[in-house]
Protein backbone atom coordinates (compact mmCIF):
# COMPACT_ATOMS: atom_id res chain seq x y z
CA UNK A 1 0.00 0.00 0.00
CA UNK A 2 1.52 3.47 -0.82
CA UNK A 3 0.31 6.31 2.01
CA UNK A 4 -0.78 9.41 0.15
CA UNK A 5 1.50 12.75 1.73
CA UNK A 6 0.93 11.87 5.74
CA UNK A 7 -2.92 11.51 4.57
CA UNK A 8 -5.21 8.14 5.99
CA UNK A 9 -5.54 7.42 2.23
CA UNK A 10 -4.24 4.57 0.80
CA UNK A 11 -3.69 3.04 -2.94
CA UNK A 12 -2.15 -0.52 -3.74
CA UNK A 13 0.59 -0.65 -5.75
CA UNK A 14 -0.95 -3.12 -7.78
CA UNK A 15 -3.92 -0.22 -8.92
CA UNK A 16 -0.71 2.28 -9.06
CA UNK A 17 0.97 0.57 -11.56
CA UNK A 18 -2.28 -0.22 -13.60
CA UNK A 19 -2.19 3.52 -14.25
CA UNK A 20 1.50 4.84 -14.12
CA UNK A 21 4.82 3.24 -15.31
CA UNK A 22 6.20 3.65 -11.83
CA UNK A 23 5.37 3.76 -7.99
CA UNK A 24 7.85 7.03 -8.32
CA UNK A 25 5.61 8.88 -10.60
CA UNK A 26 2.74 7.76 -8.56
CA UNK A 27 4.65 9.51 -5.57
CA UNK A 28 5.44 12.69 -7.29
CA UNK A 29 1.70 13.33 -8.63
CA UNK A 30 0.92 12.34 -4.91
CA UNK A 31 2.99 15.53 -3.64
CA UNK A 32 0.62 17.60 -5.87
CA UNK A 33 -2.51 16.86 -5.94
CA UNK A 34 -4.77 14.65 -3.07
CA UNK A 35 -5.48 11.24 -4.58
CA UNK A 36 -9.14 12.05 -4.46
CA UNK A 37 -9.00 14.62 -7.19
CA UNK A 38 -6.16 12.81 -8.87
CA UNK A 39 -8.71 9.48 -9.68
CA UNK A 40 -11.68 12.51 -10.32
CA UNK A 41 -9.61 14.31 -13.31
CA UNK A 42 -7.42 11.57 -14.45
CA UNK A 43 -7.81 11.41 -18.25
CA UNK A 44 -8.89 8.34 -19.54
CA UNK A 45 -6.02 5.77 -20.60
CA UNK A 46 -7.16 5.06 -24.24
CA UNK A 47 -5.86 2.16 -26.58
CA UNK A 48 -4.58 3.26 -29.90
CA UNK A 49 -3.65 -0.44 -31.28
CA UNK A 50 -6.99 -0.59 -32.61
CA UNK A 51 -7.56 2.65 -33.98
CA UNK A 52 -6.24 3.60 -36.80
CA UNK A 53 -7.14 6.17 -40.03
CA UNK A 54 -8.39 2.82 -42.02
CA UNK A 55 -10.36 1.48 -39.45
CA UNK A 56 -12.11 4.88 -38.42
CA UNK A 57 -12.56 4.93 -42.22
CA UNK A 58 -14.34 1.97 -42.36
CA UNK A 59 -16.41 2.68 -39.32
CA UNK A 60 -18.05 5.46 -40.97
CA UNK A 61 -18.42 3.58 -44.27
CA UNK A 62 -21.10 1.62 -42.20
CA UNK A 63 -22.95 4.58 -41.64
CA UNK A 64 -21.77 7.40 -44.13
CA UNK A 65 -22.83 6.94 -48.24
CA UNK A 66 -20.09 8.35 -50.38
CA UNK A 67 -17.89 11.31 -49.28
CA UNK A 68 -14.91 9.48 -50.06
CA UNK A 69 -12.45 11.91 -49.09
CA UNK A 70 -14.11 13.68 -46.66
CA UNK A 71 -14.26 10.86 -44.66
CA UNK A 72 -10.47 10.27 -44.93
CA UNK A 73 -9.87 13.64 -43.38
CA UNK A 74 -11.85 13.09 -40.64
CA UNK A 75 -10.28 9.92 -39.62
CA UNK A 76 -6.47 10.94 -39.93
CA UNK A 77 -7.95 14.33 -37.92
CA UNK A 78 -9.46 12.15 -35.50
CA UNK A 79 -6.83 9.70 -35.22
CA UNK A 80 -3.97 12.86 -34.80
CA UNK A 81 -6.28 13.83 -31.77
CA UNK A 82 -6.89 10.29 -30.64
CA UNK A 83 -3.22 10.17 -30.55
CA UNK A 84 -2.44 13.78 -28.94
CA UNK A 85 -4.69 12.07 -26.08
CA UNK A 86 -2.84 9.48 -25.38
CA UNK A 87 0.85 10.47 -25.94
CA UNK A 88 2.45 11.20 -22.77
CA UNK A 89 5.11 14.48 -22.73
CA UNK A 90 8.44 14.48 -23.72
CA UNK A 91 11.49 16.03 -25.11
CA UNK A 92 10.02 15.72 -29.10
CA UNK A 93 8.34 18.77 -30.53
CA UNK A 94 5.08 19.63 -29.43
CA UNK A 95 2.34 18.06 -31.91
CA UNK A 96 -0.30 20.80 -33.09
CA UNK A 97 -3.88 19.63 -33.78
CA UNK A 98 -5.13 20.14 -37.24
CA UNK A 99 -8.79 21.38 -37.16
CA UNK A 100 -11.63 20.86 -40.13
CA UNK A 101 -13.59 23.51 -42.24
CA UNK A 102 -16.46 21.10 -43.36
CA UNK A 103 -17.80 22.96 -47.24
CA UNK A 104 -20.61 21.61 -48.60
CA UNK A 105 -24.73 21.98 -49.10
CA UNK A 106 -27.30 21.25 -46.55
CA UNK A 107 -27.92 17.75 -46.22
CA UNK A 108 -24.74 16.15 -47.33
CA UNK A 109 -23.83 14.78 -44.05
CA UNK A 110 -20.97 17.49 -42.77
CA UNK A 111 -22.99 17.23 -38.78
CA UNK A 112 -23.34 13.33 -39.28
CA UNK A 113 -20.02 12.57 -40.37
CA UNK A 114 -18.11 14.87 -37.22
CA UNK A 115 -21.28 12.77 -34.90
CA UNK A 116 -20.49 8.94 -35.69
CA UNK A 117 -16.88 9.37 -36.05
CA UNK A 118 -16.43 11.23 -32.37
CA UNK A 119 -18.73 7.80 -31.08
CA UNK A 120 -15.87 6.11 -32.31
CA UNK A 121 -13.40 7.43 -30.30
CA UNK A 122 -15.45 8.10 -26.79
CA UNK A 123 -15.08 11.40 -26.25
CA UNK A 124 -17.63 14.32 -25.33
CA UNK A 125 -19.51 15.92 -28.42
CA UNK A 126 -21.42 18.76 -28.56
CA UNK A 127 -22.73 20.51 -31.60
CA UNK A 128 -23.64 24.57 -31.72
CA UNK A 129 -25.05 26.95 -34.33
CA UNK A 130 -22.47 29.70 -35.08
CA UNK A 131 -25.60 31.96 -36.04
CA UNK A 132 -26.42 32.40 -32.38
CA UNK A 133 -23.35 33.45 -31.61
CA UNK A 134 -22.66 36.80 -30.47
CA UNK A 135 -19.29 38.98 -28.92
CA UNK A 136 -19.40 38.87 -24.98
CA UNK A 137 -21.85 41.75 -23.48
CA UNK A 138 -23.98 41.39 -25.97
CA UNK A 139 -27.71 39.40 -26.60
CA UNK A 140 -27.26 35.85 -27.59
CA UNK A 141 -24.77 33.45 -26.47
CA UNK A 142 -20.86 34.17 -26.27
CA UNK A 143 -18.46 32.00 -27.14
CA UNK A 144 -17.73 30.81 -23.94
CA UNK A 145 -21.27 29.16 -23.75
CA UNK A 146 -19.71 26.75 -26.27
CA UNK A 147 -17.15 25.70 -23.44
CA UNK A 148 -19.94 25.25 -21.01
CA UNK A 149 -21.62 23.13 -22.75
CA UNK A 150 -18.98 20.69 -23.70
CA UNK A 151 -18.10 20.55 -19.67
CA UNK A 152 -21.56 19.73 -19.22
CA UNK A 153 -21.49 17.23 -21.93
CA UNK A 154 -18.08 15.37 -20.28
CA UNK A 155 -20.13 15.28 -16.84
CA UNK A 156 -18.33 18.82 -15.09
CA UNK A 157 -15.08 16.81 -15.64
CA UNK A 158 -12.93 19.74 -17.55
CA UNK A 159 -9.92 16.79 -18.08
CA UNK A 160 -12.33 15.07 -20.49
CA UNK A 161 -13.80 18.13 -21.40
CA UNK A 162 -10.32 19.46 -22.84
CA UNK A 163 -10.16 16.15 -25.00
CA UNK A 164 -13.94 16.83 -26.65
CA UNK A 165 -14.79 17.82 -29.91
CA UNK A 166 -16.82 21.05 -30.78
CA UNK A 167 -19.00 21.01 -34.17
CA UNK A 168 -19.77 24.50 -34.89
CA UNK A 169 -22.44 24.40 -38.23
CA UNK A 170 -23.49 27.53 -40.23
CA UNK A 171 -19.61 29.20 -39.93
CA UNK A 172 -20.45 30.69 -42.99
CA UNK A 173 -23.36 33.01 -41.72
CA UNK A 174 -20.68 34.39 -39.42
CA UNK A 175 -19.01 36.51 -42.35
CA UNK A 176 -18.29 40.17 -42.17
CA UNK A 177 -20.48 42.39 -42.69
CA UNK A 178 -19.76 44.67 -45.77
CA UNK A 179 -17.97 47.89 -45.09
CA UNK A 180 -20.67 50.31 -46.17
CA UNK A 181 -22.60 48.92 -42.80
CA UNK A 182 -23.00 51.72 -40.28
CA UNK A 183 -23.45 48.87 -37.35
CA UNK A 184 -20.82 47.14 -35.05
CA UNK A 185 -20.55 43.75 -36.69
CA UNK A 186 -21.38 41.56 -33.14
CA UNK A 187 -22.18 38.47 -34.89
CA UNK A 188 -19.41 38.45 -37.72
CA UNK A 189 -16.15 39.70 -37.69
CA UNK A 190 -17.05 39.84 -34.10
CA UNK A 191 -17.57 36.08 -33.39
CA UNK A 192 -14.74 35.20 -35.40
CA UNK A 193 -12.36 37.27 -32.97
CA UNK A 194 -13.68 35.72 -30.40
CA UNK A 195 -13.84 32.42 -31.60
CA UNK A 196 -9.83 32.09 -32.15
CA UNK A 197 -7.70 32.38 -28.80
CA UNK A 198 -10.66 29.16 -27.85
CA UNK A 199 -9.48 27.38 -31.04
CA UNK A 200 -5.64 27.98 -31.30
CA UNK A 201 -5.66 26.92 -27.50
CA UNK A 202 -5.93 28.79 -24.35
CA UNK A 203 -7.02 28.33 -20.90
CA UNK A 204 -10.60 30.12 -20.07
CA UNK A 205 -12.07 30.30 -16.71
CA UNK A 206 -15.64 28.99 -16.49
CA UNK A 207 -18.06 30.79 -13.81
CA UNK A 208 -19.95 27.56 -12.72
CA UNK A 209 -23.14 28.24 -10.47
CA UNK A 210 -23.12 26.47 -7.16
CA UNK A 211 -24.96 23.55 -5.78
CA UNK A 212 -24.51 24.65 -2.58
CA UNK A 213 -25.26 28.06 -2.48
CA UNK A 214 -28.00 30.09 -4.39
CA UNK A 215 -26.60 33.08 -6.03
CA UNK A 216 -22.68 31.76 -5.57
CA UNK A 217 -20.65 30.50 -8.91
CA UNK A 218 -17.13 28.89 -8.46
CA UNK A 219 -14.54 29.01 -11.21
CA UNK A 220 -13.30 26.05 -13.52
CA UNK A 221 -10.71 26.43 -15.49
CA UNK A 222 -10.61 24.45 -19.02
CA UNK A 223 -7.60 24.14 -21.42
CA UNK A 224 -8.81 24.29 -25.07
CA UNK A 225 -5.47 23.31 -26.27
CA UNK A 226 -6.54 19.72 -26.76
CA UNK A 227 -10.37 20.67 -28.18
CA UNK A 228 -10.90 20.11 -31.42
CA UNK A 229 -12.83 21.81 -33.45
CA UNK A 230 -14.51 21.12 -36.70
CA UNK A 231 -16.43 23.83 -38.60
CA UNK A 232 -19.25 23.18 -41.29
CA UNK A 233 -20.76 25.52 -43.60
CA UNK A 234 -22.75 25.52 -47.17
CA UNK A 235 -21.07 28.76 -48.37
CA UNK A 236 -23.52 29.51 -50.98
CA UNK A 237 -21.75 32.37 -53.69
CA UNK A 238 -18.57 30.78 -53.24
CA UNK A 239 -18.48 29.11 -56.76
CA UNK A 240 -18.59 32.51 -58.03
CA UNK A 241 -15.43 33.69 -56.07
CA UNK A 242 -13.86 30.28 -57.65
CA UNK A 243 -15.07 30.99 -61.23
CA UNK A 244 -13.70 34.44 -61.19
CA UNK A 245 -10.30 33.49 -59.75
CA UNK A 246 -9.93 30.74 -62.20
CA UNK A 247 -10.70 32.27 -65.49
CA UNK A 248 -8.48 34.90 -64.90
CA UNK A 249 -5.76 32.13 -64.39
CA UNK A 250 -6.50 30.06 -67.17
CA UNK A 251 -4.31 29.85 -70.41
CA UNK A 252 -5.06 32.10 -73.00
CA UNK A 253 -6.00 30.26 -76.36
CA UNK A 254 -8.53 27.90 -77.47
CA UNK A 255 -9.99 27.13 -74.02
CA UNK A 256 -13.25 26.54 -73.14
CA UNK A 257 -13.88 28.80 -70.05
CA UNK A 258 -16.86 26.70 -68.90
CA UNK A 259 -15.76 23.35 -69.23
CA UNK A 260 -13.03 24.74 -67.27
CA UNK A 261 -15.14 26.01 -64.60
CA UNK A 262 -17.43 23.04 -64.69
CA UNK A 263 -14.66 20.43 -63.91
CA UNK A 264 -12.77 22.48 -61.86
CA UNK A 265 -15.19 24.48 -59.66
CA UNK A 266 -18.65 22.94 -60.04
CA UNK A 267 -18.33 21.16 -56.64
CA UNK A 268 -15.74 24.02 -54.45
CA UNK A 269 -13.12 21.14 -55.25
CA UNK A 270 -10.45 23.86 -55.66
CA UNK A 271 -11.34 26.00 -52.83
CA UNK A 272 -8.59 27.98 -51.40
CA UNK A 273 -7.68 30.44 -48.19
CA UNK A 274 -7.96 33.51 -50.47
CA UNK A 275 -11.21 32.46 -51.74
CA UNK A 276 -12.50 31.77 -48.17
CA UNK A 277 -11.61 35.28 -47.06
CA UNK A 278 -13.19 37.02 -49.97
CA UNK A 279 -16.25 35.01 -49.08
CA UNK A 280 -16.11 36.87 -45.51
CA UNK A 281 -13.42 35.38 -43.19
CA UNK A 282 -11.00 36.65 -41.95
CA UNK A 283 -7.21 35.44 -42.36
CA UNK A 284 -6.92 34.12 -38.70
CA UNK A 285 -9.55 32.06 -38.50
CA UNK A 286 -9.01 30.64 -41.87
CA UNK A 287 -5.70 30.08 -40.85
CA UNK A 288 -6.94 28.14 -37.55
CA UNK A 289 -8.59 25.77 -40.22
CA UNK A 290 -5.61 23.67 -41.63
CA UNK A 291 -7.66 21.19 -43.03
CA UNK A 292 -10.30 21.31 -45.47
CA UNK A 293 -12.82 19.06 -46.91
CA UNK A 294 -15.63 19.58 -49.19
CA UNK A 295 -18.51 17.20 -49.67
CA UNK A 296 -19.97 16.52 -52.80
CA UNK A 297 -23.73 17.12 -53.49
CA UNK A 298 -25.75 13.90 -52.86
CA UNK A 299 -27.26 12.60 -56.04
CA UNK A 300 -30.62 10.46 -56.77
CA UNK A 301 -28.59 7.21 -56.24
CA UNK A 302 -26.95 8.15 -52.70
CA UNK A 303 -30.09 8.87 -51.53
CA UNK A 304 -31.44 5.50 -52.61
CA UNK A 305 -28.63 3.88 -50.78
CA UNK A 306 -28.99 6.36 -47.79
CA UNK A 307 -32.69 5.02 -47.25
CA UNK A 308 -31.66 1.91 -46.67
CA UNK A 309 -28.04 1.05 -46.46
CA UNK A 310 -26.11 2.67 -43.18
CA UNK A 311 -26.58 0.62 -40.32
CA UNK A 312 -28.35 3.27 -38.66
CA UNK A 313 -30.72 3.88 -42.12
CA UNK A 314 -34.14 5.78 -42.02
CA UNK A 315 -36.18 2.82 -43.88
CA UNK A 316 -34.10 0.28 -40.82
CA UNK A 317 -35.91 2.07 -38.17
CA UNK A 318 -39.16 2.12 -39.40
CA UNK A 319 -39.04 -1.34 -39.82
CA UNK A 320 -37.61 -2.16 -36.21
CA UNK A 321 -40.25 0.47 -34.54
CA UNK A 322 -43.52 -1.14 -36.51
CA UNK A 323 -42.09 -5.21 -35.83
CA UNK A 324 -42.23 -4.49 -32.62
CA UNK A 325 -46.32 -3.21 -33.05
CA UNK A 326 -46.70 -6.45 -35.27
CA UNK A 327 -46.24 -4.95 -38.22
CA UNK A 328 -44.02 -6.32 -41.01
CA UNK A 329 -42.68 -3.28 -43.68
CA UNK A 330 -41.23 -4.15 -47.24
CA UNK A 331 -40.63 -1.66 -50.13
CA UNK A 332 -40.15 -1.92 -53.71
CA UNK A 333 -37.10 -0.19 -55.66
CA UNK A 334 -39.56 1.80 -57.39
CA UNK A 335 -41.08 3.04 -53.89
CA UNK A 336 -37.14 3.99 -53.01
CA UNK A 337 -36.52 5.84 -56.39
CA UNK A 338 -39.72 8.04 -55.82
CA UNK A 339 -38.45 8.75 -52.48
CA UNK A 340 -35.13 9.60 -53.61
CA UNK A 341 -36.44 11.83 -56.79
CA UNK A 342 -38.98 13.69 -54.17
CA UNK A 343 -35.96 14.12 -51.99
CA UNK A 344 -34.00 15.73 -55.34
CA UNK A 345 -37.06 17.79 -55.49
CA UNK A 346 -36.97 19.68 -52.44
CA UNK A 347 -33.31 20.06 -52.46
CA UNK A 348 -32.61 19.47 -49.24
CA UNK A 349 -30.12 16.26 -49.24
CA UNK A 350 -30.79 13.63 -46.73
CA UNK A 351 -33.09 15.82 -44.48
CA UNK A 352 -35.71 15.69 -47.36
CA UNK A 353 -35.96 11.71 -46.93
CA UNK A 354 -36.62 11.86 -43.42
CA UNK A 355 -39.68 14.68 -44.14
CA UNK A 356 -41.04 12.56 -46.90
CA UNK A 357 -41.39 9.32 -44.89
CA UNK A 358 -42.12 11.02 -41.84
CA UNK A 359 -45.85 12.43 -43.23
CA UNK A 360 -45.96 9.57 -45.22
CA UNK A 361 -45.64 6.96 -42.09
CA UNK A 362 -48.35 9.20 -39.98
CA UNK A 363 -51.30 6.76 -40.25
CA UNK A 364 -49.47 3.16 -40.22
CA UNK A 365 -47.33 4.57 -36.88
CA UNK A 366 -50.62 5.33 -35.21
CA UNK A 367 -52.71 3.05 -36.45
CA UNK A 368 -50.20 0.10 -36.43
CA UNK A 369 -50.07 -0.70 -31.99
CA UNK A 370 -54.12 -1.18 -32.18
CA UNK A 371 -53.53 -3.92 -34.95
CA UNK A 372 -55.83 -7.47 -33.95
CA UNK A 373 -53.03 -9.38 -35.23
CA UNK A 374 -49.92 -9.62 -37.40
CA UNK A 375 -49.89 -7.06 -40.86
CA UNK A 376 -47.77 -7.17 -43.85
CA UNK A 377 -47.23 -3.78 -45.34
CA UNK A 378 -45.28 -2.96 -48.83
CA UNK A 379 -44.52 0.19 -50.02
CA UNK A 380 -44.79 1.34 -53.80
CA UNK A 381 -44.40 4.03 -55.56
CA UNK A 382 -48.33 5.01 -55.84
CA UNK A 383 -48.13 5.01 -51.85
CA UNK A 384 -45.45 7.80 -52.22
CA UNK A 385 -46.96 9.56 -54.85
CA UNK A 386 -50.52 9.78 -52.49
CA UNK A 387 -52.33 7.65 -54.74
CA UNK A 388 -52.63 4.84 -52.35
CA UNK A 389 -52.84 4.88 -48.26
CA UNK A 390 -50.64 2.18 -46.79
CA UNK A 391 -52.37 2.93 -43.72
CA UNK A 392 -55.45 1.48 -45.54
CA UNK A 393 -54.28 -2.15 -45.47
CA UNK A 394 -53.80 -2.02 -41.61
CA UNK A 395 -56.74 -3.07 -40.05
CA UNK A 396 -58.41 -0.71 -37.78
CA UNK A 397 -58.12 -1.19 -34.39
CA UNK A 398 -61.06 -2.90 -32.23
CA UNK A 399 -62.51 -0.44 -29.89
CA UNK A 400 -61.53 0.33 -26.66
CA UNK A 401 -63.42 -1.27 -23.67
CA UNK A 402 -64.26 0.08 -20.40
CA UNK A 403 -62.58 -2.92 -18.76
CA UNK A 404 -59.35 -2.76 -20.80
CA UNK A 405 -59.10 1.50 -19.29
CA UNK A 406 -56.88 2.16 -16.17
CA UNK A 407 -59.02 2.51 -13.13
CA UNK A 408 -58.77 6.74 -13.72
CA UNK A 409 -59.84 6.29 -17.12
CA UNK A 410 -62.80 3.87 -16.09
CA UNK A 411 -63.75 7.13 -13.50
CA UNK A 412 -63.76 9.61 -16.47
CA UNK A 413 -65.54 7.15 -19.18
CA UNK A 414 -68.02 6.88 -16.35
Amino acid sequence: MVQANGSSQYLCLRCASAIHSSVNDLLNIYNLVEPEEMMENEAPVLDTSSITPQSIYQYLNDFVIGQEHAKKVIAVAFYNHYKRIVMKEGNGPTISKSNILLIGPTGSGKTHLARTAAKLLDVPFIIEDATSLTEAGYAGEDVESILMKLLNAAGGDPIKASHGIVYIDEIDKITCAKESSAFRDISGEGVQQALLKIIEGTKVNLHIPSSERKGQKHHVELDTTDILFICGGAFNGIEKIIERRSISRSPIGFCNNKEFTDKENSHKKNITNEDLIQFGLIPEFVGRLPMKAVLDPLTERDLVRIITEPKDAIMNQYQEMLMYDGVTLTYTEEALNMIAKKAMEENTGARGIRSILENMMLEIMFQAPGIASSVQIRLTADDVNGVTHPEDRIKSPSPVQKADLPYQAQATAT
